[in-house]
C-alpha cells in the first residue's frame, strides 16, 4: 500500500467509528438504552441490541476497504461496545450476528475473522459481567486493544494459507487496531458525559 491507499483506508475506518458512535448516541435517548444499561434486561430489549449492534457489524464489513482476500473494517467496534454496554447475552449475540455474516463472505481471513469478533462481544460482555455496568475508560480501552490484538493474531495464524494472513495483519493490524481504541476512547468519554443517566 502507498501513502494515497492509507489516506483511504483511514477515511473509511473514520467513517465506520463516527457512524457507530453517532448510531448509539441516538440510541442512548430511549428508553430501551436506559433498560439494558441499569440492568433491566427485557426479551425485548434484548433483540433490539443484538439486532441494533449486529447490523452495525454488517454495515462495517460493506463499508469495508479490500485488501488481498481480507477486508479492513471495525466490525468488532459495535459488537464491543454492545457487550460492554449490555453483557455477555447482547456483545455474544452481536457477534453471532457479525460473525456469521463475515464467515459467509469468505476469503483467506473469513474463519478467523468470524472467530474474532463473536469472541469480541462474549469477552467484551463478561467484562460488563465482572463490573456490573459499562466499565471505566481505561479498562473499556484496554479491552478494545487487547481484543484487536487477538484479532490480529488469529488472522496471522488460522488463515488460509496462514502466509496470506501473515502478509494482511503486518499490513491491517495497526490501523484497525488504533481506530479500535481510539473510538473506544472517543465512545467511553461521550458515554460518561451524555449518555449514562443521571
Amino acid at each position: 500500500m502507498n501513502g494515497s491507499d492509507y489516506l483511504v483506508m483511514f477515511g473509511y475506518l473514520v467513517a465506520q467509528m463516527v457512524l457507530v458512535i453517532a448510531v448509539t448516541f441516538a440510541l442512548s435517548r430511549t428508553r430501551i438504552f436506559k433498560e439494558v444499561i441499569t440492568n433491566k434486561l427485557t426479551p425485548f430489549n434484548c433483540i433490539a441490541f443484538i439486532v441494533i449492534f449486529g447490523a452495525l457489524a454488517i454495515v462495517g464489513t460493506y463499508l469495508a476497504i479490500d485488501y488481498e482476500t481480507s477486508k479492513v473494517n471495525l466490525r468488532d467496534f459495535p459488537v464491543i461496545i454492545a457487550g460492554l454496554l449490555g453483557g455477555p447475552i447482547i456483545g455474544t449475540g452481536a457477534g453471532l450476528i457479525g460473525g456469521i455474516e463475515r464467515y459467509l463472505e469468505g476469503g483467506a481471513t473469513a474463519l478467523p475473522c468470524a472467530i474474532s469478533t463473536i469472541m469480541a462481544g462474549a469477552v467484551a460482555g463478561l467484562v460488563h459481567w465482572r463490573y456490573k455496568q459499562f466499565p471505566k475508560v481505561h479498562v473499556a480501552v484496554i479491552t478494545s486493544f487487547v481484543l484487536m490484538v487477538v484479532h490480529m493474531v488469529l488472522v496471522a495464524t488460522i488463515s488460509n494459507p496462514a502466509s496470506v494472513g501473515l502478509s494482511i495483519a503486518e499490513v491491517i493490524a495497526f490501523p484497525m487496531t488504533l481506530f479500535a481504541v481510539a473510538g473506544m476512547l472517543l465512545f467511553s468519554v461521550l458515554y460518561f458525559r451524555t449518555m449514562r443517566p443521571s
